[in-house]
């Protein structure tokens, strides 16, 4: 069967302890909060006895048979060992492997940092190997495994998108794989529930993130809230393309309000409603457009808004394009989120790069990218009252709605592709170093 046939086995033992996942047990013992159900019972189980052993057991190996591993590989393709060879000698990085959740290219799902960057590293003459676009998690894992194994020793440095959680699994393989074939791994740390995971899991965590050559985040809320793991974090923004988002000043808003996230608790739906609800007692003629994917909560905030008495003045438009996101910054006036966990949101820096204001709740990495008063309003999580107190300021007072939208604006120009694109280059270099006086000595 051969060690690659592994793989295959561990994945159905890896179903099969998902199933059960499905049904969690009620009570104290769910998930933290902010996780799905399926998610917090996915961890539950990494801890749990025999279902998690073919997990442990598999990534055990991998990490302490990587020169025989390795050997294997060579003889199995020849042809690995020169460009191995070859790629310790001269570390010109122009070979980049971008791995992780890459459901972006389907329609309906959102595009990830890791995909845009594929797809802007591409643009600039890089040969770039992506992995993976898969849908399901267990055939996502399959084919990012997979990729790296047949094609990993080619690329002279990998890109691992890590976001914790169950995915943390994949993130765990793909690091163990890039051992074995000796790559620079870069990993880009995701997601308000990081801390939390690192915190519950450090060990794992640790392990993980002891096999990066760098880490990066996009914000400096994950490197204070992680820098007890002891490795340093380098902050690398979020990055969009400023010429998809043409701007407009807004001096004087009207109480046009955009919500653009997923329909799922963590978002919290039901409270823009709320918000809306509050508003309209002193601006009635004030409007909500609610736009993103159905993550379970889509029919329930529709229901809410019918109970609140104000599903006429809402609009559900579903996942939008890229020509239906223009379209949606250009009618809007203010852009109000309610999350309860975030980081750094890439739905900030579009709403930024058009000029709306934003309204939002002071969760997770949230203080740590807008200003208040400055680049956006803050508001407590979950606190109706306060976002409304905040949008009647923002409504009635037009050098607060200008100075909004000109810094907001300026935030996003550090996130364009220009100024980002230099800040990867250099930290290329910085990782291929070592590597580049391996191969000279």
């Amino acid at each position: 069967m051969g060690w690659v046939g592994l793989f295959p086995l561990w994945l159905w033992f890896g179903s099969r302890s998902g199933r059960s996942a499905r049904h969690p047990p009620a009570g104290p013992a769910a998930g933290p909060a902010g996780f799905s159900h399926g998610c917090g019972s996915t961890l539950r189980s990494m801890r749990s006895g025999w279902r998690c052993l073919p997990s442990q057991c598999c990534l055990l190996w991998l990490s302490s048979q990587t020169g025989a591993l390795r050997g294997l590989a060579l003889l199995k393709d020849p042809r690995s060992a020169t460009a191995q060879e070859s790629r310790l000698k001269d570390r010109t990085l122009r070979r980049i492997g971008v791995i992780g959740p890459l459901v972006g290219r389907h329609q309906g799902y959102a595009t990830s940092q890791g995909l845009i960057l594929s797809r802007l590293f591409a643009a600039e003459g890089y040969r770039v190997i992506v992995a993976s676009s898969r849908l399901n998690r267990y055939a996502r894992l399959a084919d990012i495994a997979w990729t790296l194994l047949r094609e990993g020793r080619y690329a002279d440095a990998v890109i691992l998108e890590v976001y914790g959680g169950p995915s943390f699994v994949v993130e765990s393989v793909a690091a163990a794989i890039c051992r074995l074939h000796r790559l620079p791994v870069i990993m880009v740390l995701h997601g308000g529930n990081m801390p939390r995971f690192v915190a519950r899991f450090p060990r794992w965590a640790r392990w993980v993130m002891g096999c990066a050559s760098a880490l990066v985040s996009p914000s400096r809320y994950l490197r204070e809230q992680l820098g007890s793991t002891g490795y340093p974090i380098r902050i690398i923004p979020n990055v969009i393309n400023l010429a998809d988002y043409p701007h407009r000043i807004r001096a004087q808003v009207t109480p046009r309000l955009l919500w653009m996230r997923a329909f799922h608790e963590v978002y919290d739906p039901t409270l823009a409603i709320r918000i809306l609800a509050g508003l309209k007692v002193s601006h009635p003629e004030a409007t909500l457009t609610m736009a993103g994917p159905d993550k379970g909560l889509l029919e329930n905030t529709r229901a809410y808004a019918r109970s609140m008495g104000v599903g006429d003045s809402v609009r559900f438009v579903g996942f939008l394009d890229p020509e239906g996101k223009r379209r949606a910054f250009d009618e809007a006036e203010v852009f109000l989120n309610t999350s309860t966990i975030d980081n750094m949101p890439v739905a900030f820096l579009e709403a930024w790069a058009a000029g709306l204001p934003l309204v939002t709740t002071d969760v997770g990495g949230i203080p740590y990218l807008v200003r208040d008063g400055e680049t956006g309003l803050l508001y407590p999580r979950g606190d109706a009252d306060e976002a409304v107190r905040a949008l009647r300021r923002l409504l009635g007072d037009p050098d607060l709605a200008r100075r909004l939208s000109l810094r907001g604006r300026a935030e996003a120009e550090r996130c364009d592709w220009s100024q980002v694109r230099p800040q990867w280059e250099r930290l290329f270099g910085e990782v291929l170093k070592p590597y580049t006086e391996e191969g000279r000595s």
